[in-house]
């Protein structure tokens, strides 16, 4: 008995432990499920609890940072930029518990008003106000930019003549009424034509009021705002010159506004443990961790994702820029130029901020906008003025692949030690401005004596000019000077008139000549030697001033001039001569010539031009007459007579702009000699009946191929003996041709020829028409005569002509105001000769417009000029007609689509016509570049096409294009097109590996699209197939591959397309041209189960399984209960 109580009992036992470690178990497994449960509900809080740091500052937002480049020598800032940014602190830059966590200074705009003044108050007794009495008006610095100079006392030397008759005596003593004081001028400036006057001058306002006055100035208005005037200003392309100068006068400032990427997510805030000895004031001052912003690396990232980047430096107009033997760029500094970064990324971006750091040495063009891909905004850039590139993407960039960047910044180079290294992309060499030569420069010239200046005609008066710089050692060196050419010498009569030497300071500031000094070196001065072909002189460390007495003379910024004359040989032959003088001094040389005419000649030579228009367009016409003088009876003949004639364009200040061929040698000769004129051959045409002939012995061109220079010879029968021949060698003239003639001018009457030619070159008014230009012809007779010194034969010019002729702009078109992002101006000039172009029939002006370019309707103006100068504004319809093709239809010359506009004057008579008309740019969507606007106008004239180019420019900015690849898929039942929601498809790539998935929605579409941050990155020409993964409910799955590719084409003419179609004969084109248009989706239709549907409760092959399911169930039912009630001692 007692034993079968304790085996009950162990059972008991045994199963009250099986119990609890149930019970254990359970209550574990409910723990795990109610703390699971828990923290999902609660997770949702969790995440709204998650703080956002503000991450923005000064230095992400690449706010100008001052260095001492920025400020004058007065410590104003210079640069144009503001080193902060106007911000307005809102709730954003509070945390939740009202504690500021923005890291910007608030700062807000601020514009002087009235009551930012207050006049202070004053005691009327004691108080005297200036009025514009108390003042007095001086000149101030000179404003003026035009060279003057006017003779001032210090410019003349004063003399005083005894005019008395009386002789002195006791009765009569000299008093000053006895003498006469003349003025001779020793200044060697010429006086110039413009002479500044008061309005080239500054004003100062000087107050001449003796009134004690130190309470009434503080009278005047003062600041008492205490505050800075802060105007916002962002610098645009007007801002800058051509040369890259900051020219609007104001700084940049920018205001900052807290947006999305302004804040950086981060964990929930950990608990701080404040170790002793630290408050809560010292740990909210200190700096966090994490506060500035985690921008991506943009050369990592590209390089991470096999993408590329590089750079381009043009200079302003777009043209390249030289570079050294290694390939560097050559940049000069403070000079602007245009930088392009070209970026592509194939796998696009994936939403983030990123940033690139151009390298240190350049000043950048700030500036910041926005990157939109066909209508969407993706993101937006800025750039710095330190170069610091900024792109940040939103989540519209997440479809875009294929990505392209062009960053065109204006640039300026600093100067700098070594080359500037752009990623090893490009190199960039600065190079140092040349300095500024510190020696001493020297110049010399002569001319022949005026009798007007009461100057000796027979003389040559020489100057030299020796300018003084950091380097110069003036005094102490020695000039020497030496006759080189021509029969001239130092006759006794110049050596007594000795040296005169005149010296002056220059202001540095002005530049002014200041401090006029004069003194003579005579002959007999041991410093002087002096020969009849040559002189030395030593220049001493003191002089004796005529006017200041005793001198120490200097070397920096010190003129001096030294005066002195030659003789040239009376005996010399009739014209004008060279002489020609080398002097050398403190280590520099210089030549000096001067031309003295002698006597006087029957030779002569004049020159006249004319345009004249015509079916052909026009052409010059131009006459030359030459009379060469017979010869002298017992004289020599003259050796020998020529004509060089040049042809010239000169611009309307003077300046040679081109050269033209001279056609010169096709003239047409006559003579009139003896009472008679006929017709002079060439050289190569005469016969032995010729008296004359000429010759185009030489030409002269700029190895351009373009001969401006022709020398034509005149040659007469030789009739030369001993006697009157200069190059008598023989028996015979040295010059004799084998055909008879001669270069020895023996003909003893005068003769006077006769050559007309013309210029036909049709580019002379395509290429230099209007703007003032003109055409100049000059001719010069000359004769040759053989040096006394050298033996050798020198030029001797006796006559000179020249004739200008204006060139009429036929045709002219001209961008008169650049595109600034709104609109680009263009004028086109018609017959600014005023000529009758037409004879009163229409006129027809073609204008072809680039395909960036949009006409401005409504803007023409079109005004005619006559000859007289008065002008009217033409009206369309009565006056001229207006037509414009903007559709793109029409090309030019290359294929190329462009917009036409047709101009019709209808009544175009001798007149000048203008017209003015604007373009707006349009630039395309997806630009990479920048975008290039062109023009070409063209008139039909005299059968020929005049066209005029206005220059090609470049809008730059930051430019970004990028693919956007999708597909959209229409699930649909067979038969009652039924939008079906819920099926599963797979997009899947040629080689079966499945890139995405996704599900139909209510209306039985889905979306395929590029996708940076799931990876899924679509391509171009690339076969890719979906694939129904899971049919909707009632519905036969489709598993059929839909195979597609995307292209570009605007039309299926692709030829790649074409091979693919070949390869997948059922696949689609997908064209990524027209993504909205309906045969861009792929429609895919399931079927229902019809017929075979299985029964709800299975059919009679599953009985058996219930059945024996059910024997089971029941078996082991029983089964457990028998074993319970064993284990009670309870008989089953």
């Amino acid at each position: 008995m007692q034993k079968k109580l304790l085996t009950e009992a162990d059972g008991y036992i045994a199963h009250k432990r099986r119990r609890q470690a149930w019970k254990k178990v359970v209550s574990v497994l409910a723990c795990i499920v109610v703390f699971c449960t828990t923290y999902a509900l609660i997770l949702p809080a969790i995440t709204l609890e998650t703080g956002k740091n503000l991450v923005c500052s000064q230095e992400t937002l690449g706010v100008h940072v001052h260095t001492d480049g920025c400020f004058d020598d007065a410590g104003e800032a210079v640069c144009g930029y503001a080193d902060f940014v106007v911000h307005t602190h809102d709730s954003s830059c509070y945390d939740a518990t009202e504690n500021l966590r923005c890291p910007l200074p608030e700062i807000k705009t601020h514009v002087h008003v009235e009551s930012c003044y207050a006049v202070p108050e004053t005691e009327a007794a004691t108080v005297h106000i200036h009025t514009d009495a108390c003042y007095a008006t001086e000149q101030g610095e000179l404003l003026c930019t035009e060279a003057a100079h006017t003779h001032r006392d210090a410019c003349y030397q004063e003399t005083e003549s005894l005019i008395c008759d009386i002789p002195e005596s006791d009765s009569h003593q000299h008093s000053p009424e006895c003498f006469e004081t003349t003025q001779m001028l020793v200044c060697p400036l010429p006086e110039e034509v413009h002479q500044h006057a008061d309005e080239c001058y500054g004003q100062n306002k000087v107050l001449t009021c003796k009134l004690p006055t130190e309470l009434a100035e503080k009278s005047e208005p003062e600041l008492i705002c205490g505050k800075e005037e802060i105007v916002l200003h962002q610098h645009t392309a007007g801002c800058w010159d051509e040369s890259g100068m900051l020219t609007c006068g104001k700084r940049e400032v920018l205001e900052h506004v807290h947006s999305d990427i302004c804040f950086q997510t981060v964990g929930a805030p950990e608990e701080i443990v404040q170790r002793e000895g630290t408050t809560s004031d010292d740990l909210s001052a200190a700096p966090a961790a994490n506060s500035e912003p985690t921008a991506v690396d943009l050369k990592a990232y590209l390089d991470e994702k096999q993408g590329s980047f590089s750079f381009t430096l043009v200079d302003q107009n777009n043209q390249p820029l030289p570079k050294d033997e290694n390939g560097n760029y050559i940049v000069s500094p403070g000079t602007g130029y245009q930088l392009a970064l070209h970026i592509t990324s194939p796998g696009g971006f994936i939403p983030e901020t990123y940033q690139y750091q151009l390298p240190k040495g350049l000043t950048v063009k700030s500036g910041s906008g926005s990157f939109v891909v066909d209508g969407t905004e993706i993101g937006t850039w800025t750039v710095a003025e330190n170069g610091l590139m900024t792109f940040h993407f939103n989540e519209n960039a997440n479809h875009k692949s294929n990505v392209t960047i062009t960053a065109n910044m204006g640039v300026a180079f600093q100067e700098g030690e070594g080359p500037i290294d752009f990623d090893g992309k490009i190199t960039v060499v600065v190079t140092k401005p040349q300095e500024e030569e510190k020696d001493t420069k020297l110049n010399k010239w002569g001319h022949q004596g005026k009798t007007e200046e009461e100057e000796d005609p027979t003389k040559i008066y020489w100057t030299i000019a020796i300018l003084g710089n950091e380097n110069s050692q003036i005094p102490g060196s020695t000039i020497t000077d030496a006759i080189t050419s021509g029969n001239h010498t130092y006759t006794e009569s110049d050596k007594n008139a000795g040296l005169t030497f005149q010296a002056s300071q220059k202001d540095p500031v002005t530049g002014e000549e200041i401090g006029w000094h004069v003194w003579p070196v005579s002959q007999d001065d041991p410093n002087l030697t002096w020969t009849d072909t040559e002189w030395t002189y030593t220049i001493p460390q003191t002089v004796t001033c005529k006017y200041c007495g005793n001198l120490t003379l200097g070397n920096d910024n010190w003129h001096y001039y030294v005066k002195y004359t030659s003789t040239p040989d009376p005996t010399d032959i009739v014209g004008s001569l060279t002489y020609k003088n080398h002097v050398t001094v403190d280590g520099q040389q210089a030549d000096g010539s001067a031309s003295v005419k002698h006597g006087t000649s029957a030779a002569n030579v004049v020159k006249n031009g004319v345009f004249q228009g015509d079916a052909d367009g026009g052409k010059f016409v131009w006459t030359v007459h030459a009379t060469v003088p017979g010869m002298k009876e017992a004289e020599k003949a003259v050796y020998f007579w020529y004509l060089w004639d040049t042809m010239r364009v000169k611009d309307a200040t003077g300046e040679t702009i081109g050269y033209i061929d001279n056609d010169m040698n096709l003239s047409s000769v006559q003579v009139s000699y003896d009472s008679q004129t006929f017709d002079v051959p060439k050289l190569a045409d005469a016969t032995a009946e010729d008296l004359f002939a000429w010759d185009n012995a030489w030409s002269s061109d700029h190895k351009d191929g373009i001969w401006y220079g022709r020398e034509i010879d005149l040659l007469c029968r030789c009739q030369c003996t001993e006697d009157n021949c200069q190059v008598w060698k023989g028996e015979d003239c040295d010059e004799k041709k084998g055909d008879g003639f001669c270069q020895c001018w023996t003909i003893e009457q005068d003769a006077v020829f006769t050559f007309t030619y013309e210029t036909t070159n049709p580019q002379v008014i395509e290429k230099y028409g209007g703007a003032g230009n003109r055409l100049q012809n000059v001719v010069e007779l000359s004769h040759k005569v053989q040096s006394g010194t050298s033996n050798k034969w020198e030029d001797v010019p006796v006559s000179k002509a020249e004739d200008y002729v204006p060139i009429p702009g036929i045709f002219k078109k001209e961008l008169t105001k650049d595109y600034d992002g709104y609109v680009a101006n263009y004028k086109i000039t018609v017959n600014e000769a005023k000529l009758d172009l037409t004879g009163g029939e229409p006129l027809t002006i073609r204008d072809k417009m680039s395909e960036t370019l949009v006409y401005s309707s409504g803007s023409l103006v079109i005004t005619a000029e006559d000859v007289e100068g008065n002008s009217e504004t033409l009206q369309e319809g009565a006056d001229y007609k207006v037509t414009y093709d903007g559709s793109g239809t029409q090309t030019d010359t290359s294929g190329k689509p462009v917009h036409v506009l047709e101009i019709q004057l209808l009544h175009p008579g001798p007149m000048m016509y203008t017209l003015n008309y604007d373009a707006v740019l349009a630039i395309p969507e997806g630009t990479t570049e920048g975008v290039p606007y062109s023009n070409s106008a063209s008139v039909e004239l005299w059968g020929k096409t005049f066209i005029s180019d206005a220059e090609d420019k470049i809008w730059t900015n930051i430019n970004i294009s990028a693919e956007s690849y999708q597909i959209t898929l229409q699930k649909i039942a067979a038969d009652t097109k039924e939008q079906l929601p819920g099926a599963e498809f797979g997009l899947f790539n040629q080689n079966g590996n499945q890139v995405d998935s996704g599900t139909t929605d209510e209306n039985g579409k889905l979306l395929f699209q590029t996708d940076i941050t799931k990876g899924v990155i679509l391509r171009e020409h690339t076969p890719y197939y979906i694939q129904e993964l899971k049919a909707p409910v009632g519905y036969r799955l489709d598993d059929t591959e839909q195979w597609f590719w995307f292209c570009k084409a605007q039309d299926s003419g692709c030829t790649t397309c074409q091979e693919l179609s070949k390869q997948y004969c059922t696949g689609k084109r997908i064209s990524a041209a027209g993504q909205s248009a309906s045969e861009n989706v792929l429609t895919i239709m399931n079927e229902k189960f019809h017929g075979h549907e299985l029964p709800e409760t299975g059919g009679s092959g599953t009985t058996l399984y219930t059945w024996g399911g059910l024997l089971l169930c029941g078996g082991a039912y029983l089964l457990y209960k028998h074993t319970k009630r064993r284990r009670e001692g309870v008989p089953s």
